[in-house]
């Protein structure tokens, strides 16, 4: 059986447009893309997550739009041996349920789900079965193309045309997205007598088609289960400890995020959890790792002695990017920028910017330096300028595995690295934004914006700002299915995972590594990437004033002449 799952999340089943109504035709151009995509990847198992559908007083999709949904996967190629998983966390109108009921009329294999873990299982357990009807759709196949990844390379990635300031005055932008895709108009479909056989059936059949649980708390409160004890290794630490870093001992562990114990469950918080699930077991080896985040004053001292310059200092050529107007072509990297009220929170374009100039030794552009800032963490770095770094050290990036561990500090299935609780007696544990995102950081941690590094408590494990401050890159390559994949592949305990060998993300052209930990711009408004296993994503070209890093060593490595060598 496949061991690779496709994911189809709300953003990419429905788009959603300015006046709130479903748009049904980009919907279902989606949707055949994905399926053409998970088609030509040989994928047969697919996951389509609802969980962050917007819910309004009225239902999103009619029955028949939902029809033509449904159709978009035979019309694609796709066939009834294939399974489709469909999960919700509430669905007030049933438009979930009524989705995968449709689909089972029409003799699609499908069911809805409001567990992960049961869709999962679900999508798992069964070898495909064949079906009487499949000529019939098979003969329907087409080619569909399919973009490939590039291979990561040294060179910046293609950056959109975007508003370019010169200072950080200004506002707008974001961190660049990539153009849309174009998409054709699909053609009209209709399942008449599946709407009919829909209206007549649909409340007595739903319940036995579909396992229910009761919503979004009846699972949040069953996934702390999921979570078993943190078994470290005993060995001694190894005598050898280097400067400034801290000796984690490894051991089996339970790797992914669940809803906190103190129920911060807001939109933000459970959006986190999209890519971190299913919960499951990891073995890492014991390793060094980085006390803190490479700080300025440590990334200057590689610069002076190699002459390294970073991908935000060197301006895209015309030959990279041939789309690109020349008033684009300017070194530079993205900034975070307060607005001047609130917005709503669906277009980061409002509060992020590529700026002229910025880069590490001026994060948010030119009229901005590092006087003062030596025990700042080193911000707008890529993912390549970091690999750069902790080589010339004799060093490497963590794995995401390996990030974790140690961010938990032995702890199993907590919050956040140093409990279930996100103030422990009204202390604040991590430079985190406080007030309202996006127009003011109020600063009641005692930092509006970034912080010097280890200005909060450590973790058991002697490692600071695991939790916030800036996002860390680690060496993991990208995808939203990681976890399922293993799960999908009956992986009882994946030992030292290095990640998969390529990134893929639905909507994404660009290759992405993983980040971990929060940032000074994460809040449960918006981001909650404090939480302990929640994962973020990077272009491997691409920086910002939040986005820092930290090394690790390998066990055995040693140093000589003053060079450290693994």
């Amino acid at each position: 059986m496949p061991t690779e799952l496709q994911i189809i999340r709300a953003q990419e089943f429905i788009r959603l447009g300015a006046s709130g109504q479903g748009d049904l035709a980009a919907s279902k151009a989606a949707l055949a893309q994905l399926a053409g995509a998970c088609l030509k990847r040989g994928i047969n198992q697919a996951l389509l997550d609802l969980r962050e559908v917007r819910f309004g007083p009225k239902p999103v999709f009619s029955p028949k739009d939902l029809a033509v949904l449904v159709n978009t996967f035979h019309e694609i190629g796709f066939t009834h041996k294939q399974r489709l998983a469909v999960l919700y966390r509430t669905d007030p109108h049933r438009r979930a349920r009524m989705f995968a009921f449709i689909a089972i009329l029409h003799g699609w294999t499908v069911q809805a789900f409001d567990s992960y873990e049961a869709a999962l299982t679900w999508l798992s357990s069964v070898e495909q079965e064949s079906s009487e009807d499949e000529t019939e759709y098979a003969t329907r196949s087409r080619k569909i193309p399919v973009r490939k990844l590039s291979k990561a390379s040294t060179k910046p990635a293609p950056r959109p045309a975007i508003r370019i300031k010169s200072s950080t005055g200004s506002k707008g932008g974001v961190i660049p997205p990539r153009p849309a895709r174009n998409q054709t108009k699909p053609p009209g479909a209709a399942m008449a007598i599946v709407i009919l056989g829909l209206l007549a059936g649909m409340a007595a059949q739903t319940a036995s088609a579909q396992p229910l649980l009761a919503d979004a708390a009846a699972a949040a409160s069953a996934t702390p289960s999921a979570f078993a004890r943190t078994i470290p290794n005993h060995t001694p630490a190894p005598t050898n400890a280097p400067e400034g870093m801290a000796w984690i001992p490894g051991g089996e562990f339970s790797m992914g995020c669940a809803v906190p114990d103190e129920g911060v469950c807001t939109r933000a918080t459970l959006a986190s959890l999209n890519d971190a699930l299913p919960v499951h077991r990891v073995y890492v080896d014991g390793f060094w790792m980085d006390t803190n985040d490479v700080t300025n004053e440590k990334f200057e001292q590689f610069v002076n002695a190699t002459g390294y310059r970073t991908v935000a200092e060197i301006a895209p050529t015309k030959e990279q990017y041939p789309a690109a107007p020349p008033e684009n072509l300017v070194a530079g990297s993205t900034v975070f920028t307060p607005t001047a009220e609130p917005v709503p929170l669906n277009d980061h374009f409002q509060w992020w910017s590529y700026v002229h100039g910025a880069n590490w030794r001026h994060p948010t552009g030119l009229d901005s330096d590092l006087k003062g800032k030596e025990n700042y963490p080193v911000v707008q770095i890529a993912y390549i300028d970091a690999v750069a770094y902790a080589k010339w050290a004799g060093k490497r990036l963590p794995t995401e595995a390996e990030w974790e561990f140690a961010a938990r500090g032995g702890l199993s299935g907590k919050s956040y690295a140093w409990g279930n609780a996100l103030k422990p007696g009204g202390k604040w544990m991590a430079n985190i934004y406080e007030g309202r995102f996006p127009v003011k950081d109020t600063g009641e941690d005692g930092f509006a914006g970034i912080a010097p590094v280890g200005r909060f408590p450590p973790n058991r494990y002697g490692l600071y700002d695991m939790a916030g401050n800036v996002w860390q890159w680690c060496s993991d390559w990208y995808r939203p299915d990681t976890y399922a994949r293993l799960k999908l592949a009956g992986v009882a305990v994946a030992r030292n995972p290095q990640g998969p060998d390529a990134s893929y993300d639905p909507g994404e052209d660009q290759p992405q590594r993983v980040q971990r930990g929060g940032s000074f711009l994460c809040t449960d408004q918006y981001c909650t990437r404090y939480m302990m296993g929640t994962r973020g994503k990077g272009d491997i070209d691409t920086g910002s004033n939040h986005l820092g890093f930290r090394c690790v060593r390998s066990a055995g490595s040693e140093e000589i002449n003053g060079n450290k060598k693994p």
